[in-house]
Formats: C-alpha cells, structure tokens, sequence
C-alpha cells in the first residue's frame, strides 16, 4: 500500500534519518535543499556505534525526523528499539518488504 506524504509538511530540522543496523557503516549528515535544508542524516542504530544502547531511543526522541527510511532488515531492528516518536512516514528501500514485516511496522508506527 502506497501512502502519499507532503515533504512540505516536515517540521523537524532533522527531516530524514537514513536508518543501517551493521557492525561496521559509516554515519554521515547532510542538508537537503529540496526539504528547505533540513537535515537529512545516515545513521548505523546497532549498538556498537552508540555510547549506550539506550541513547539510540533517546536520540529519536529528541530529535523527531519526520522520515525514517532504511532496507526492512534495518527497519526491523530499529522498531525494537522503544522510542515513542511517531515519525509522519516509514519508508522501506532496498530490498522486498514482506507482508509480515509490513503489518508489524504499521501496527510498531
């Protein structure tokens, strides 16, 4: 299912959080003119690359992206991490997303 989202309607400074889960990925930021130059930042949310497990959740929440994109195995581990931001959209890439992964990220987000 297809859902349309309005990138004009993004109101976090921290638009677009590209989500990778590996042991080793680089993390890097940018600014998207094409979303009034907010933030668009690729992020690796497995535990090594953080300080503590925990500031993976804390950071979402402070920081509210209005999208989270990432392949379904990432996206996957991510949705069990217990943040309570509700980003406006998920969006999958990379890879099929399957119809068991798909129904536990909409009822996750």
């Amino acid at each position: 299912m297809w859902n349309y989202v309005d990138t004009g309607e993004f109101r976090s400074d921290l638009a677009v959080i590209l989500a990778g889960f590996q042991e080793s990925c680089f993390t890097y930021a940018s600014v998207s003119p094409y979303l009034n130059n907010k933030a668009l930042l690729k992020l690796n949310f497995h535990p090594n690359d953080w300080g503590s497990p925990d500031d993976r959740e804390l950071y979402i929440d402070l920081n509210k992206p209005d999208l989270i994109s990432g392949d379904p195995i990432s996206l996957s581990e991510l949705s069990m991490i217990p943040f309570r931001h509700r980003p406006k959209a998920i969006l999958s890439t990379s890879m099929t997303l399957l119809k068991a992964v798909r129904d536990d990220f909409e009822s996750r987000y």
